[in-house]
């Protein structure tokens, strides 16, 4: 078989590795229409192009709407037509890559914070992700283990059948989402981000504690050390990544050097900036997207 690549701008007239099927050119495009980073012009040359993609792109209709890409019309018009035909779905199939890419992205809020706290990270993450959804639940004086099983209940399923999930959490958030993790047989979560996750309480819960004894159930689970680290390890099949603020007003870090699939960042931030944040936005947006 010949070696050569099939490229979708370069020889407009070969076939689609993947579909088999002929691009929709009639002579070579002009090069001046076509605009690549070193980066997107080597991804372009991948025996599966165009279904694939690099670090600057997300999924297979932003690989094509990438910044430092520029289609001509009659090309991005086919793309976008395959995508409405086939689905994501038909496509990941071909690209094993692609599995990583979530269908749906889970915002949990932590206790006493409204859901709007998540606004910019929602926005930010719905740009590349059509189903970006925050967690609705009690902020305070919840029933934990109801909390722990209807999120279990929503995460569980077959990644191959229905989608992967990424979730993003913060604070309680993610005491909430590690337990359910932990408790679940089969789920479809494939990445989670924490931010100022609860491990061991700090200043704030040391507070609340102090005024209110164990009358509320999340500050009674932070003050146990035991119990606020609890899950860890939830599911070392899952990527995480855990950002840290510099000024922690409300928690504490702990050491998670002996857990497999995680990553550890720290930033300027307090508890409750960190989610909204342009850096840290950038920081879960790059980990849930732009990684496989």
């Amino acid at each position: 078989m010949n070696n050569e690549v099939a490229h979708p701008v370069a020889n407009p007239g070969r076939y689609n590795a993947v579909e088999n099927r002929e691009f929709p050119f009639t002579a070579n495009p002009v090069w001046g229409e076509q605009r690549f980073c070193e980066d997107c012009f080597r991804s372009f040359h991948s025996p599966l192009a165009p279904f694939t993609f690099d670090k600057h792109s997300v999924a297979i209709s932003n690989t094509f709407r990438d910044p430092c890409v520029t289609l001509s019309r009659k090309y991005q018009e086919w793309i976008d037509a395959r995508i409405e035909h086939d689905g994501s779905s038909t496509l990941r199939a071909h690209n094993p890559d692609m599995q990583a890419i979530p269908e749906k992205i889970l915002l949990i809020p932590g206790l006493l914070e409204p859901r709007l706290l998540f606004l910019p990270l929602k926005l930010s993450l719905s740009k590349h992700v059509d189903h970006v959804e925050c967690w609705r639940d009690r902020i305070v004086f919840r029933d934990l283990e109801t909390s722990i099983n209807r999120l279990a209940e929503a995460i569980a399923g077959k990644v191959a059948e229905q989608g992967a999930i990424a979730i993003v959490t913060h604070s309680f958030g993610d005491w909430i989402a590690r337990a359910a993790i932990a408790m679940s047989r089969q789920h479809r979560v494939t990445a989670m981000v924490s931010l100022a996750p609860a491990m061991r309480a700090g200043f704030f819960p040391s507070l609340l504690f102090g005024l209110s004894g164990n009358l509320i159930p999340e500050i009674k689970v932070l003050m146990n050390r035991d119990s606020a680290s609890a899950n860890l390890d939830c599911d070392d099949r899952v990527r995480r990544l855990v950002i840290w603020s510099r000024f922690d007003e409300s928690l504490r870090s702990v050491p998670l050097d002996g857990i497999s699939n995680l990553q550890v960042q720290r930033v300027w931030a307090t508890h409750f900036s960190i989610p909204w944040q342009p850096n840290v936005l950038h920081l879960v947006q790059n980990y849930l997207l732009h990684e496989t």
